[in-house]
């Protein structure tokens, strides 16, 4: 495999994975096909809980097979998800579409990082990783707002066609890791290279068992959450602050815009730990909270602002999960967190669709800024409990 087409073709796969325009229109369609907030809340968690089910059982599957397959065929089955909704645009068809993505984010998840890693330590640019990694999630949030540009604008033609072009972009996007990308050659213990049980027990073993690895994967589970969960809400909420239809996908394109610079920038505080990373997370909060007060301008930069400083945390923090596990569980681990993530974000999706029946979706971000601020102080005390510090040159 060569660096130079290798590393560009994660790169052109990163600039149009994403490039999906029904992503800030389908939680508007679902509310205009009669779902209700709480309904929408509980499509999201079935989506959720099927990443969650699906999660270490396919990190272990990526631990033993081809992780390259895995992440072509999770891109498929997410094509396979936009068509259903093409087809049947109903309660139990957006489940079943659901249903179909969360499977397909589950076998790319654990799978996608760990062959990037192992690429690029194959290469021997390992201590490269925190920069290709930044530029790779950069790339996926600028092709994401490509796509909701591009679904505002395309909006006047109707959810179909919409629906169609999302369904084309992901395989599309498939053919440069098709094309130029080869499996890394892995070692593997004798007892694991043939046994799937030994590989996943050994996984979960890990995680189990570095503290550090458990204090990420609670992280991940309790305050990473928070952008994901908002991210599925953000089109309502700005429709609940009355803005028209076109403008969310140009609101949707510059919050991924702004995580875009965040994930880009995330390289140059390599040094920094993760104490001051939760105290950006704090802030985060406290600008998402704050910028519930104003339903203009300021509502629209505030949440811009919560998205970059959460992608230099969620980016950071993952990279030094990479560097803290070895490469015949690497895909186990990072299931088993991403699972604690899921489950999180089951909870925290319910709660928010609860909140949002209430108070509105402005009155449930409101209150997912304030858990942010207390959440994110609650962990650095933690670390000073536990005695971590965490780097991503750390291990």
């Amino acid at each position: 495999m060569n660096a130079t087409r290798a590393i560009p073709a994660f790169y052109l796969f990163a600039a149009s994975r994403a490039l999906i325009p029904i992503y800030p229109l389908y939680a508007v369609m679902f509310l205009a096909e009669g779902i209700t907030a709480v309904g929408l809340a509980s499509l999201i968690a079935i989506w959720s809980s099927v990443v969650l089910l699906a999660e270490v059982p396919s990190g272990a599957l990526a631990d033993r097979t081809s992780r390259k397959r895995l992440v072509l065929v999770g891109m498929w089955m997410k094509a396979a998800a936009f068509l259903i909704w093409y087809v049947w645009r109903d309660y139990w068809g957006f489940a079943a579409g659901f249903v179909c993505w969360g499977l397909g984010s589950s076998l790319r998840s654990g799978a996608q990082e760990a062959l990037m890693y192992e690429m690029m330590q194959g290469f021997g640019r390992e201590a490269d990783f925190l920069r290709f990694y930044g530029v790779f999630s950069s790339l996926t949030m600028l092709s994401s707002s490509a796509g909701q540009l591009a679904g505002g604008m395309l909006i006047f033609l109707g959810y179909d066609t919409v629906l169609l072009i999302s369904a084309v972009m992901p395989i599309v996007s498939t053919i440069p890791i098709m094309i130029f990308v080869a499996e890394p050659t892995r070692r593997a213990s004798p007892d694991q290279r043939n046994d799937y049980w030994a590989t996943l027990a050994s996984g979960v073993r890990v995680a189990r068992d570095d503290r550090r690895v458990v204090y990420i994967l609670l992280v991940s589970m309790i305050v990473l959450v928070v952008p994901g969960i908002f991210d599925e809400f953000a089109s309502p909420t700005f429709a609940e602050a009355g803005f028209s239809l076109e403008y969310l996908g140009y609101f949707g394109a510059l919050n991924g815009i702004a995580a875009a610079a965040g994930m880009a920038v995330s390289h140059r505080l390599r040094a920094t730990d993760h104490v001051t990373l939760l105290c950006l997370a704090a802030v985060a909060g406290v600008v998402l909270a704050c910028a519930t007060f104003r339903l203009n301008v300021w509502l629209v930069a505030g949440i811009a602002v919560f998205f970059f400083l959460f992608a230099i945390v969620s980016t950071s923090l993952q990279v030094q999960l990479q560097t803290l596990i070895d490469s015949e569980t690497r895909a186990t681990v990072t299931s088993v967190v991403a699972l604690g993530e899921e489950a999180g974000g089951i909870i925290f999706i319910m709660a928010f669709g609860f909140i949002a029946g209430g108070a509105g979706m402005i009155g449930a971000m409101r209150f997912a800024g304030v858990g942010t601020v207390i959440t994110a102080s609650a962990f650095i005390v933690l670390a000073r409990v536990w005695q971590l510090r965490l780097q991503a040159q750390d291990g």
